[in-house]
């Protein structure tokens, strides 16, 4: 929804004038504040604030059905990763687990996991910083074609 309130007038007192708009944005938070005093001088005084409105029912709608298609993922990947190791993961785990220091790492090879799974988490992060919401629709799509 979008407008504007144009020519609404409010008596400042005896010597001045004020005026009063409001412009609605096209997007949510986008709004604008226009007030004018005109002075008895002649001169008048302008000044323009934003204000910030904030739509609580699509922020709680957006972050549910981000958490929903994360769940889905979740799942969808445990199902296919358990379909297509299945019981030769368990026999590796089992046998790697049963000892009680078998499967330790040595330091220089530590060293690539937790150098990994630190980029890992960062790239993720930068990804999740960027606008993607133009991006959301085709990656579902492709991800139903895959």
């Amino acid at each position: 929804m979008s407008g504007a309130v144009n020519s609404l007038r409010i008596s400042a007192g005896p010597d001045g004038v004020a005026a009063v708009s409001l412009e609605l944005g096209e997007h949510t938070g986008n709004n604008r504040v226009n007030a004018v005093a005109f002075l008895p001088d002649g001169s008048d005084f302008c000044t323009r604030v934003s204000a910030l409105g904030i739509d609580l029912m699509m922020i709680v709608f957006q972050l549910l059905g981000g958490l929903a298609i994360f769940l889905l993922g979740m799942k969808t990947m445990s199902e296919s990763l358990q379909r297509s190791s299945g019981t030769k993961m368990r026999v590796i785990l089992k046998r790697v687990t049963g000892k009680r220091f078998a499967g330790l790492m040595t330091f220089p090879r530590s060293i690539g996991v937790i150098l990994g799974s630190n980029m890992g988490t960062t790239i993720t992060g930068k990804l999740l910083a960027f606008n993607t919401t133009d991006l959301a629709c085709p990656t579902v799509a492709s991800g139903f074609g895959i």
